[in-house]
């Protein structure tokens, strides 16, 4: 999964934050809150850990493969 997100990433040219934001925001309909926005992605780049809503929205757009 890590990396269809790392190439989602890329070609979008776009940073985890904004993916993990829209993933967030398509889950739950708001805004994610800054600082848990910041852990998630911090602990993405750091332990390659995936929120399951980032698991969610990759499997929505891409489907269950």
């Amino acid at each position: 999964m890590q990396a269809l997100i790392d190439s989602h990433i890329f070609v979008r040219q776009i940073h985890p934050r904004d993916l993990f934001r829209a993933a967030y925001l398509k889950k739950f309909g708001k805004d994610m809150p800054e600082q848990s926005l910041e852990e998630d992605v911090e602990q993405y780049i750091k332990n390659g850990k995936t929120p399951g809503y980032v698991i969610d929205f990759m499997v929505d757009t891409y489907g269950a493969h």
